[in-house]
């Protein structure tokens, strides 16, 4: 009985040698610079391969040298995507009246006719930057009132009706 205890004891001790032997070759093979190839290549070894199941990672890792960071620059990071703003501004009663009756100043000043190309510029020109939809929903308010008429044509032309007042404070946008 005495003998089977010697001889289990010196299998384990042997085992636990076997174990430390194995552990202090994964450490010499798993150096920073080692790749993945040349470890896989050694747990293929016989003597690791039996023992593999009882190494622990923490046991092999604990003794690497730490790994300084590499040379490269780091990457810049991209600023995230801004959304653009709006081209569309809104505006109050009093700026769509000031900017109707800009329009109705030009087309009073010129004796034929403009097209909705030249009232846009003349807008631009004057400080007045809007849209061709606000444009023409102006112009088709001022034709409403019966201050000016469309004479048709691509693109539309505009021109004052005979006999309305050339007064822009009496416009008043509805």
């Amino acid at each position: 009985m005495q003998a089977d205890n010697n001889t289990e004891r010196l299998e384990q001790i042997w085992k636990q040698g076997k174990r430390g032997v194995a552990v202090a070759f994964l450490r010499r093979v798993m150096q920073p610079q080692t790749s993945l190839a040349e470890i896989q290549e050694a747990l293929q070894f016989a003597e690791v391969k039996d023992l593999i199941g009882t190494i622990r990672l923490s046991e092999v890792l604990g003794a690497l040298p730490a790994v300084e960071p590499t040379s490269r620059p780091a990457a810049a990071v991209a600023p995230s995507p801004v959304r653009p703003a709006s081209r569309r501004t809104r505006r109050g009663p009093a700026q769509m009246n000031e900017i109707k009756g800009q329009l109705w100043q030009m087309l009073c000043a010129e004796p034929g006719s403009l097209d909705t190309t030249q009232l846009h510029e003349g807008l631009a020109q004057s400080g007045h930057e809007i849209d061709r939809i606000t444009l023409k929903r102006l112009l088709s308010l001022l034709e409403g009132e019966n201050k000016i008429t469309c004479l048709g044509g691509r693109p539309k032309a505009w021109r004052r009706v005979q006999g309305s007042q050339s007064q822009s404070n009496s416009i008043e946008l509805s």
